[in-house]
């Protein structure tokens, strides 16, 4: 008896846990916080759907405005007009218009394999973007870049770089665009090891564990009247006060639309990139952990 009124809320809380954390609002307790308003810099055509898909997915169901910029369009081997193509096709079916989605196709930004990016430009077209667009959150790789791609790690660099540099503007009546009213965040998604990143739809599983424990915590915190921020992650040894950490989730129907949107990179189909979206964590499964820097 004791031990199923012990297990009783741990199982409950494993039930009603959330699919999909929301993002904090920008300014707690205070009411009139900005929408989300998130932009997601990636390297390459397909990232998207190859890495973020859960996330755009979780925040075009929690009604977020979603943003895409792309910093070269895959030209290595000369199809980089048709990949804009797919690209817009992709996100589309992950929900996002096309008028929400940037490519670039810049000589000092070429998908190359073998070749690191300058962040100082990286930097200064997230500056310009951010502005034009009022962005509240930039999400984009981690310093590892999921794959050690070193065009993935240069934009990681590149943004950080741009967060390192960032000032807000002095207000404007006449200004033509949105500006954020305060920085934005930046959102890095956690590279695991490759062990790890081949465990498919069972890392789902093992996550909503851990998830369910961690929210179970917080809950004896909670009733405890204890500050629940300050209870160190499972995963990260950090605390929501210092790094907090989402996570999105996708159940089969959410996998199957990411597949789909893999599927619009027609290009890019061989039999490796089929092993990937089978087998791959980040189909299912993304971390996002804030970045900030120089805090």
């Amino acid at each position: 008896m004791l031990l199923t009124f012990l297990f009783l809320p741990f199982f409950l809380s494993f039930l009603f846990l959330p699919q999909n954390q929301s993002f904090p609002p920008h300014t707690p307790n205070e009411p009139g916080s900005p929408k989300v308003k998130a932009l997601v810099v990636t390297a390459h055509p397909d990232d998207e759907c190859m890495f973020f898909g859960p996330t755009i997915i979780g925040l075009r169901e929690q009604n977020a405005e979603v943003y895409s910029l792309v910093l070269s369009n895959g030209n290595s081997e000369g199809l980089g007009k048709e990949r804009e193509l797919e690209l817009v096709e992709s996100y589309a079916v992950l929900g996002v218009d096309r008028d929400k989605v940037f490519v670039l196709d810049h000589p000092q930004l070429q998908d190359d394999i073998t070749r690191h990016w300058r962040t100082d430009l990286i930097a200064g077209i997230v500056h310009d973007y951010v502005q034009r667009l009022g962005i509240t959150d930039i999400i984009t790789f981690d310093r590892f870049g999921v794959s050690k791609h070193p065009n993935h790690i240069s934009t990681c660099e590149g943004v950080v770089l741009f967060f390192a540099n960032f000032s807000l503007p002095p207000p404007s009546d006449s200004s033509p665009s949105p500006t954020p009213v305060q920085p934005p965040r930046l959102w890095a998604l956690r590279s695991v090891s490759v062990l790890t990143k081949y465990t498919g739809f069972l890392s789902t599983i093992s996550l909503r564990i851990i998830l369910a424990v961690e929210h179970f915590q917080r809950l004896v915190l909670r009733a405890l009247g204890r500050d629940d921020t300050a209870l160190p992650s499972i995963r990260t040894g950090d605390t929501m006060k210092t790094a907090p950490l989402l996570t999105f989730l996708s159940h089969p129907g959410q996998y199957v639309t990411t597949l789909n949107a893999m599927r619009k990179h027609r290009t890019q189909l061989v039999w490796f990139r089929w092993l990937y979206v089978t087998w791959s964590r980040y189909m299912w499964v993304n971390e996002l952990q804030e970045l900030r820097v120089g805090a």
